[in-house]
């Protein structure tokens, strides 16, 4: 039992090891694109909504609503998405609340055909992500200034193919973001959205500074429905959550049935069986056979189970099984702590015992204490 309570013992220890290992060693990143205002990971939008106070004195408001729920809302409106699924309804919306005096800012690598129609304009762009090069950078002008970011932050290009209709607000051989009026308003698009990230932010962000300052409006709506979708739970519980009439009754509901099956389980328990314990009869059974072998007086026999037994013990106690050898007396004499000489003259009492038929009391008596002080 000792033995078994020190491996239980050191296999608890080796698993709190793991989890603490594992809980404190570094995470690695992850680089994939989401704009959430509270993820830090290079992709995220955390340093964006936490400095974008440094550029507007303006409330920001941070949803996951679609364009088309934002309908009865004002202010200006952000979008950030790698892929802006944009279809009649949202460009609806954006075209009357641009219409109405509204700025709409929407940054996108690839855009859907319904938007590309709609606005008469092309993106060009190699579809290919790769993990940043901070060697191979892309130099983008824009008036009052330039930036450099990372190649892979800066793959797509517009096409415009009517050139009085856009305003190119910034480029690099081709625009990258563009501006144009639509009754009181302005639509701006981006082809750089992760020029918004953690990671081109804190490499240089006056793109996005520059692309943020044209929108004027005292207040922002930042909709992240776009790259992340909806955010809610996927519990079928999940109306019943919201209502607090509804949570208490499940609640009670849950606590009154536990309460059933407890007091239940208690009232059909079946009576517990009063076992005596097991008399030990041992001493008994030691004294009955003892007094066999005296009448018999074969101790011939009774060396031999002797003989016996100390192999057996032996056995339990190093588990590999004694032979009569030279390399099994060295063994066992590093193992046990006893000299050599002392383990070979047991071992040799043991075999004169096939030597002789007739052993005496003494002679017995001898042996027996030999092999206890050898086990003990």
């Amino acid at each position: 039992m000792r033995k078994e309570w020190k491996l239980y013992a050191f296999l608890g220890g080796m698993f709190v090891i793991y989890v603490v290992l594992n809980y404190y060693a570094p995470k690695p990143l992850k680089w994939q694109p989401t704009f959430h205002p509270v993820d830090k990971a290079p992709y995220g939008g955390f340093v964006l909504f936490d400095r974008i106070s440094d550029l507007f004195d303006r409330t920001v408001q941070i949803s996951d609503l679609t364009l088309y729920e934002l309908q009865d809302s004002t202010g200006s409106v952000l979008v950030l998405a790698m892929q802006p699924a944009l279809f009649d309804a949202d460009l609806q919306a954006i075209l009357e609340r641009v219409s109405e005096g509204a700025e709409v800012l929407v940054a996108g690598e690839r855009f859907s055909e319904e938007t590309t129609d709609t606005l008469s304009f092309a993106t060009n762009s190699p579809g290919l992500f790769r993990l940043p090069n901070a060697t191979d950078t892309t130099e983008i002008q824009f008036e009052g200034g330039l930036c450099q970011l990372s190649d892979v932050l800066v793959q797509t290009y517009f096409e415009l193919p009517d050139t009085t209709q856009w305003d190119v607000l910034a480029e690099t051989t081709e625009p990258v973001l563009i501006a144009r009026d639509f009754g009181k308003g302005r639509l701006i698009l981006s082809s750089t959205p992760l020029a918004f990230s953690n990671f081109a932010l804190l490499q240089d962000h006056r793109l996005a500074e520059h692309a943020l300052t044209q929108l004027s409006n005292d207040d922002l709506h930042f909709t992240h429905y776009y790259q992340t979708g909806k955010i809610q739970s996927s519990s079928p519980f999940r109306y019943v959550l919201t209502e607090a009439s509804l949570t208490w009754a499940l609640y009670l509901g849950l606590l009154t049935i536990t309460c059933l099956l407890v007091f239940d389980a208690q009232r059909r328990q079946r009576a517990v069986r009063v076992v005596q314990p097991p008399i030990n009869s041992t001493v008994q059974f030691v004294k009955t056979v003892g007094a066999l072998f005296y009448r018999e007086r074969n101790n011939h026999k009774m060396a031999e189970k002797l003989a016996r037994y100390f192999q057996e013990e032996l056995y339990r106690k190093y588990h590999k099984t004694p032979t009569f050898s030279e390399k099994y007396y060295d063994w066992l004499s590093h193992k046990s702590g006893l000299s050599k000489t002392e383990v070979i003259q047991t071992f040799q009492s043991i075999q004169q015992l096939d030597a002789t038929r007739q052993i005496s009391d003494k002679q017995l008596i001898t042996l027996n204490e030999q092999l206890s002080a050898f086990i003990r």
